[in-house]
C-alpha cells in the first residue's frame, strides 16, 4: 500500500484530524491516487468499487476496533462524512455518548 508522508497529508489546504488523516492515508494506498483527496470528493468517483470499499471498511474496523456496517462508504462516501460515522462508531465502542 503506497501512502503519502502523514505529515504533509492536508486536503483542501486544511489540516486534517486523526480520524480523516486515516481514511485519506487507507483511500491513497487502496485507490492508488497520486494525491490526497478533497474532504468532500466522491469515494466512487475517485474510482472506489465495492471491493475498494470493503477493503477501506474492513481496515478501519480494525484500526479503531469498531463495527462499521458494511456498505457504510454508500452512505458516507466523502472523508468528511465517513470520518463522522467513524468518530461516532470509535465513541460507541468506548460508551460514550455521541454528543460531545
Amino acid at each position: 500500500m503506497t501512502s503519502a508522508p502523514s505529515g504533509a497529508l492536508q486536503s483542501d489546504g486544511q489540516a486534517l484530524s486523526p480520524t480523516e488523516r486515516s481514511i485519506v492515508e487507507l483511500w491513497i494506498g487502496v485507490l492508488d491516487i497520486p494525491r490526497a483527496p478533497s474532504l468532500d470528493e466522491n469515494f466512487f468517483a475517485l474510482g472506489g468499487d465495492s471491493n475498494a470499499m470493503l477493503t477501506i471498511e474492513f481496515q478501519l474496523n480494525d484500526m479503531y476496533s469498531i463495527e462499521l456496517a458494511a456498505g457504510a462508504l454508500i452512505k458516507a462516501p466523502t472523508v468528511r462524512s465517513l470520518s463522522v460515522l467513524v468518530d461516532e462508531a470509535i465513541r460507541s465502542a468506548r460508551g460514550e455518548s455521541s454528543r460531545a
